[in-house]
């Protein structure tokens, strides 16, 4: 008999002391469910479902002297979008209890988790004041999990329907459950592999579910890996160890894109190229980092994936028209003032430069939040934006201050020139230190 074998066949006893519990019997409170599902998908960032957890029968009992409260309100503070309670007292270590002792320290919404196989259960968990229940498809039949599904439903609760495999998620796909959880655990041996997660997740987007990857994250190279997969994370056992973790696990859902601005020569431009910079930026404006045709034809033509952009300013419409097709540019920045209605340039091809403090109008999917100095490398107050465009950041930008900077404005881009640059040259190390940081934004 394997571990889930085991856990199973205990859990049964439970369920039958459960029935017999007159508590279990009481009207239920109306507790107003926190969504998970609201926290997914109303956040820029990668949701993160925080587990307390004090051991597992591979690891035993490896947070003894955990502070449930104290971890409660350091998972909320520290961003969060939801926590898991581990309930299941004989082989996790946890407690039922833990569930309305944190609901009353917390703000997120709470998982149940334990080995669901009857209704009582379901009532167990609303009844203590959880908000989303935990259902393991490897554990129940289609009936059995339509059936859970439903009870939870009518108390109100949200469903994080769990599969290991493509053949779970295939007998289950069309029940109605907004959540996927894909374990990346084996519950036959308790073996961790991402390859579950990374094979599943594009599958089951398909059918409409939001995707939350589980088990065995314990970096944020990890999370890295599978963000491009999944919709969130539920971190258990390195968070619980260290709860402060939970800052490095704080990602964008979607990778913030990096345009480096001034490049000036080919080995700059390969080098950006092969590291996967999106935007390798030439100034046609007057400027120190100034080029001209030629040189930027020499450049480009070393080009395999970033796009180009000419930056001009103070040049006629005629003259960047000219530019932008004898380089084949893929995008033109435009300081100062023009008339955009004479650019023979396609809307999302136009990026608009505005100082910090004027932001105005304009045709360009993308518009530039700059300081009154372009490419001085210092830094401004950054405006409020609430307008429908793709905001690309720049103004003294460096690794040490991106996260905070962009979020400021929910910037897409963030675009860089004098803080990659030693004594006034672009500087390799810089910039791979700068991309080093980004790539976990």
């Amino acid at each position: 008999m394997n571990i889930l074998d085991t856990i199973i066949k205990h859990k049964k006893i439970e369920v039958v002391k459960l029935k017999q519990n007159v508590l279990l019997n009481q009207p239920i409170k109306s507790y107003e469910c926190r969504s998970l599902i609201n926290n997914i998908e109303n956040s820029s960032s990668l949701a993160i479902i925080a587990e307390i957890k004090k051991g597992s029968p591979s690891r035993g009992l490896f947070a003894p002297d955990l502070d449930i409260i104290s971890q409660a309100k350091n998972f909320d503070k520290l961003g969060a979008s939801c926590i898991s309670v581990l309930t299941d007292e004989k082989f996790f270590y946890g407690s039922p209890s833990y569930i309305e002792t944190i609901r009353n320290h917390t703000n997120l919404p709470i998982l149940f988790k334990d080995f669901i196989i009857d209704e009582i259960q379901i009532k167990q968990a609303k009844l203590l004041g959880a908000d989303v229940v935990l259902l393991i498809k490897r554990i129940l039949s289609k009936e059995k999990l339509r059936s859970l599904i439903s009870a939870a439903r009518e108390l109100n609760l949200e469903i994080l329907v769990e599969v290991h495999t493509k053949e779970e998620f295939d007998e289950i796909s069309d029940l109605d459950f907004k959540l996927c959880g894909i374990n990346n655990r084996s519950l036959k041996d308790f073996s961790v592999h991402f390859t579950a997660s990374f094979i599943l997740s594009e599958y089951i987007k398909k059918h409409n579910k939001l995707v939350i990857t589980e088990s065995g994250i314990k970096s944020r190279k990890d999370l890295l890996y599978l963000r491009p997969f999944v919709d969130g994370a539920l971190i258990g056992e390195s968070l619980s160890i260290n709860p402060q973790k939970l800052n490095t696990f704080r990602i964008r859902k979607k990778p913030i894109k990096v345009k480096i601005c001034g490049i000036t020569d080919s080995e700059t431009a390969i080098y950006c190229d092969r590291n996967s910079v999106d935007f390798i930026g030439l100034v046609f404006a007057e400027s120190s980092r100034q080029v001209n045709i030629a040189q930027a034809n020499e450049i480009i033509k070393h080009i395999k994936t970033s796009k180009i952009v000419g930056v001009f300013k103070e040049q006629t419409e005629s003259e960047i028209n000219y530019i932008y097709n004898s380089c084949g540019l893929d995008y033109v920045q435009v300081h100062g003032d023009i008339d955009e209605d004479q650019l023979l340039i396609d809307n999302d091809k136009l990026i608009r430069a505005f100082e910090y403090d004027s932001l105005g109008q304009s045709k360009a999917d993308i518009i530039l939040i700059d300081s009154k100095k372009p490419g001085s490398g210092q830094p401004f107050p950054i405006p409020h934006y609430n307008g429908d465009k793709i905001v690309m950041l720049a103004g003294g930008i460096d690794f040490s201050n991106v996260t905070s900077r962009s979020a400021e404005c929910d910037a897409h881009i963030v675009d860089l020139s004098s803080s990659i640059e030693t004594n006034g040259i672009k500087d390799l190390k810089k910039i791979k230190e700068f991309l080093d940081t980004v790539g976990g934004i």
